[in-house]
């Protein structure tokens, strides 16, 4: 889990993609050869007016994740806050 105080969700998103990417791209060693990893993850935004407490984000971004392994694994998937979704 990451935190990113103070960043806005383009930004946010921006740096998931570029974490993912930097998965791809990394093998990592097993026995005599190397694996490729991919990842799936969660992003959770929030904003002014959003209610939720630490334990609704943790929540959020689980389903997230979870959201991005039924979309086909190895990808960024934004669960945006109820507030800006309704704004």
């Amino acid at each position: 889990m990451i935190f990113l105080p103070r960043t806005a969700g383009p930004s946010a998103l921006a740096l998931a993609q570029e974490l993912l990417e930097v998965i791809r791209e990394t093998p990592l060693a097993a026995g005599r050869g190397a694996e490729r990893l991919s990842a799936s993850i969660g992003l959770v935004t929030i904003g002014p007016g959003d209610s939720r407490d630490g334990d609704d984000l943790v929540v959020a971004a689980d389903e997230a994740m979870y959201a991005a392994k039924q979309a086909g694994r190895d990808r960024v998937e934004i669960q945006a806050s109820p507030a800006i979704d309704s704004g």
